[in-house]
C-alpha cells in the first residue's frame, strides 16, 4: 500500500514546490516480497518507509497535512530545506509507528517491555488472609499472581475488614507491593458495591496510570499479561481490556519466586482446565479516561454477583470513544474454581438484575465476548490486534 500525503497549495505560477516525501507502509510480508524493492526505485523524491503490523497504524496517525500544505518555496536550496523539515516533522509520528510495532524491536533484538503502570484492585473478605480459613489458599494464589506481573505498580485490596491486612502480615504472605482499603458494605446484602469500588479506583489511580480490577478467585500470568497489556497500552489512551477466563480445580499453592514452577503450573491449569462462556468477565483493564467514565455511571451492583461484568461492558460497547479490546486468546486467566455454580441461585442476583435493566435496558447481554471487535491474539508467541472490517 502507498500512502501518499498531500502536495502544499501553490500559491503564484511563478514558484515551483518540492513534493513531500511519500509514505510507504509496508507489512512484514510486503517487504519480503519482490515488488517492495522495485517500488522503492521508482519513487521520485523524499521516501519514509514504515514498517508495522497492519496498515491502520498510517491510516490513523499521520496527521501533518495542515503543516505541508502551507509550505512553498521557489529555490533548490529551500526545496532541500523542505524535504529536510517534512521529514523532521514525520520523525515523532514514525517513532510512535515503531513503537507500536514489535517486529521492528525484534528487528533490533530487543523486546517491548512492560512498565509498571497498572494499580490492580480485588475486592476480598478480609478473613480469607487468615490461614484457616477454606478460601485463603485460593486467595493467596490470586493475590501474589497480581503482584508478580511486570505491569503491577500496586494490588489495593479492598476488604471488609482489615484486621489481617497489615503490611507486615502481607508482607510476611509474600503480597508485594500491596495495601488494604477498607470497604463500604450495602446494607441490605452486607456486600461492598461495584460503585464503590470504581469510586476507589479513580480515587487511588494516579493520573498517569491505568487501573485493573480482577475478582479475588483469579490468577493472571507475567508471561502472557504484560505484553497484550503493553501493546495495548502503546496504541491509545481511552480503552477497556476483558476476557474470557478458564475454570480449573487445580488446588495447589503456587511459587511465584519460581517461574519454571509458574510455567508449570500453568500448562498443567491450561490442560485440565475448561474455558467459560462469552458472558463470565473476570477482569477488566481500564485506561484512565476510561475508568472516570464508567466510574460516573455505573450502578451500585453487588460485588461477586452476576450481571454487573454484562452490562458495564454492554455501556463501554456502546460508547464511541472507548475502544474495547477482546483478550481471551492471548490472556489465560485462570478461575480457580469450578464450573456448575448457579448464579441465579446467589443472594442479592434478583438486585443485581434489575439495575442492570434500569442500566442499559435489556440490552445488557450484549455485554459479551463476541461482540468485541478488536480482538488480542498471539502469533507466533507475539500479540497481534485484529481490526474488523
Amino acid at each position: 500500500m502507498r500512502l501518499a500525503l498531500p502536495n502544499a497549495l501553490i500559491g503564484q505560477k511563478s514558484r515551483k514546490i518540492c513534493p513531500p516525501p511519500t509514505v510507504f507502509c509496508v507489512t512484514e510480508l510486503g517487504r519480503n516480497s519482490n515488488l517492495f524493492p522495485s517500488l522503492i526505485k521508482t519513487q521520485r523524491g523524499p521516501a519514509v518507509v514504515v514498517i508495522t503490523e497492519t496498515h491502520a497504524y498510517c491510516m490513523t496517525r499521520l496527521q501533518m497535512r495542515t503543516r505541508l500544505s502551507r509550505l512553498r518555496v521557489s529555490t533548490t536550496r529551500g526545496r532541500a530545506f523542505v524535504r529536510g523539515l517534512a521529514v523532521l516533522s514525520l520523525f515523532h509520528v514514525i517513532i510512535s509507528l515503531l513503537m507500536s510495532s514489535n517486529t521492528f524491536f525484534s528487528a533490533l533484538g530487543r523486546t517491548v517491555s512492560a512498565t509498571s503502570t497498572l494499580v490492580v484492585f480485588t475486592s476480598i473478605s478480609g478473613h480469607e488472609l487468615n490461614d484457616s480459613h477454606p478460601k485463603h489458599l485460593v486467595t493467596i494464589n490470586s493475590l501474589r499472581s497480581f503482584a508478580n506481573l511486570a505491569s503491577t505498580s500496586q494490588v489495593v485490596i479492598i476488604a471488609d475488614d482489615i484486621t489481617m491486612c497489615s503490611s507486615e502480615h502481607l508482607s510476611t504472605l509474600n503480597i508485594h507491593p500491596a495495601s488494604c482499603y477498607k470497604s463500604e458494605l450495602q446494607q441490605e446484602y452486607s456486600r461492598p458495591t461495584m460503585k464503590f469500588v470504581l469510586k476507589t479506583m479513580v480515587r487511588l489511580t494516579p493520573q498517569n496510570f491505568d487501573a485493573m480490577y480482577v475478582n479475588g478467585d483469579m490468577m493472571l500470568f507475567a508471561l502472557d499479561f504484560d505484553d497484550s497489556y503493553t501493546k495495548v497500552r502503546l496504541r491509545g489512551s481511552n480503552y477497556v481490556i476483558t476476557g474470557k477466563r478458564y475454570d480449573s480445580n487445580l488446588t495447589q499453592l503456587v511459587d511465584f519466586d519460581d517461574a519454571s514452577s509458574v510455567e508449570k503450573f500453568k500448562n498443567n491449569a491450561r490442560e485440565g482446565s475448561t474455558r467459560h462462556g462469552k458472558y463470565g468477565l473476570d477482569y477488566f483493564v481500564f485506561s484512565h479516561k476510561s475508568l472516570k467514565i464508567i466510574a460516573r455511571e455505573c450502578p451500585p451492583f453487588l460485588v461477586g454477583v452476576f450481571r454487573w461484568d454484562n452490562s458495564v461492558l454492554t455501556a463501554m460497547l456502546l460508547r464511541r470513544e472507548i475502544n474495547v479490546y477482546d483478550a481471551s486468546n492471548a490472556i489465560f486467566a485462570l478461575h480457580q474454581g469450578s464450573t456448575g455454580h448457579k448464579h441465579l441461585l446467589d443472594e442479592g442476583s434478583s438486585y443485581n438484575q434489575d439495575l442492570a435493566v434500569k442500566y442499559v435496558g435489556h440490552s445488557y447481554m450484549l455485554g459479551n465476548t463476541d461482540n468485541i471487535g478488536l480482538k488480542l491474539e498471539r502469533v507466533n508467541n507475539h500479540v497481534v490486534i485484529f481490526i474488523p472490517e
